[in-house]
């Protein structure tokens, strides 16, 4: 499979956040059990900032998941993306309309 790497960067985002949501977690309380910045973990939340592998790993232990888990969710993440990008071929114009765009995938699949 060919990965759209800003699709990819957009469902690493959208899981983070999602799953962070779900343990009840604020950003800054992510940031504390990662030592990342809170500044860093919304960029990567919006798609704005490539995490590395290194980071990954980190973000996955401070939601205590296994990286395994992490990149499971991401990768259902980035077909959903992928089938709403699809229907939509929505283009981003800045990095807030990007955040509300992962506010409302976030909201909708809280829903399920």
């Amino acid at each position: 499979m060919a990965y759209d790497i800003k699709t990819y960067q957009k469902a690493v985002g959208v899981y983070v956040m999602n799953y962070r949501h779900l343990r009840d977690m604020t950003q800054q309380e992510l940031s504390r059990e990662t030592g990342l910045s809170r500044q860093f973990i919304s960029k990567m939340e919006c798609g704005c900032q490539v995490p590395s592998i290194a980071t990954l790993l980190i973000v996955a232990d401070g939601l205590e998941i296994t990286l395994d888990q992490f990149i499971g969710g991401v990768e259902k993440t980035y077909v959903q993306l992928q089938d709403v990008q699809s229907r939509s071929r929505r283009v981003f114009r800045d990095a807030a309309e990007c955040r509300e765009y992962n506010g409302y995938i976030a909201l909708t699949k809280s829903r399920k």
